[in-house]
């Protein structure tokens, strides 16, 4: 029951909360489940999954490995583990650990969501497009397939098809926050920019209810090569500890914003390796 609690958290917390809040109310949970029985894999998992939220980069990885000790058939556990050695910038790491959640659970939408995600952020174009097919086969109305697949088709230059796919993906997500953002960065990229500043227009009321990040905002400034803009909203997310800050360092978005000093100065502020 613990991992499902913060799956649900990780889709669904754009609410009427500040970007960390929503990680910090399953903690007790977890924590009081090991008071009761130190041996639930489950509750190590998800509690390192709230410490990866929450900056605590050190329990976070603790939590992890005791989970992956106590039942290394967990396939939750790996997952999890693999989107925080993607944080870190362990990508190798992340693949096997990746890989490994998807041997024991095939047939995850989610699992085999993170292994393409692990393929992009190496560059593994190839297999990462492959992924994001097979989640398409197993459900054409699965969103981050669609998704996935566009930023695939935008990392190779190919506009047309990746906005094809970002604007499934946003339709089947119901405009989902981060879904419209890659959208829009997709516009930006392809000289598109009435498109790409009217979904900015749209995020920018989003955020003032607390209903988008920072970072999606910043992600469309970076399409549209301002960098300072993209720095001033990762601002505001860091004052806010935002719980997902740390996928700048992964995510497509962001790459043209990778050389410039303040993003080594911000990763140096949330404790990152840089």
């Amino acid at each position: 029951m613990w991992d499902s609690l913060i799956v649900t958290q990780y889709w669904k917390y754009t609410s009427a909360l500040p970007p960390a809040r929503p990680y910090r109310k399953p903690k007790p949970s977890a924590e009081r489940a090991l008071q009761l029985d130190n041996s639930l894999s489950e509750a190590h998992t998800s509690l390192g999954y709230t410490y990866d939220q929450l900056w605590q980069w050190e329990k976070a990885e603790e939590e992890f490995k005791r989970s992956i000790e106590l039942n290394p058939n967990y396939p939750t556990a790996h997952q999890w583990y693999s989107l925080f050695l993607l944080d870190q910038g362990r990508f190798d790491e992340a693949l096997t650990e990746a890989r490994r959640a998807q041997e024991l659970d095939p047939l995850s939408l989610v699992i085999g969501q993170g292994l393409s995600l692990v393929y992009l952020a190496r560059g593994d174009l190839n297999s990462s497009i492959g992924q994001a097919r097979k989640l398409i086969d197993l459900d054409p109305g699965y969103a981050r397939g669609h998704q996935l697949l566009g930023l695939n088709y935008l990392k190779q230059g190919n506009y047309s098809e990746a906005i094809a796919e970002l604007l499934k993906a946003v339709d089947l997500s119901e405009r989902d926050r981060w879904a419209f953002s890659c959208l829009a960065y997709a516009y930006a990229g392809s000289a598109r920019r009435a498109e790409a500043s009217a979904i900015l227009k749209e995020l920018e009321a989003k955020y003032e209810k607390r209903q988008a990040l920072g970072q999606d905002l910043a992600a469309i400034n970076a399409g549209q090569g301002d960098k300072d803009q993209a720095f001033a909203w990762l601002e505001k997310d860091f004052q806010a500890h935002s719980g997902l800050l740390a996928r700048i360092r992964w995510q497509l978005p962001f790459e043209s914003l990778r050389s410039d000093p303040r993003y080594a100065d911000l990763l140096r502020r949330m404790g990152l390796p840089r």
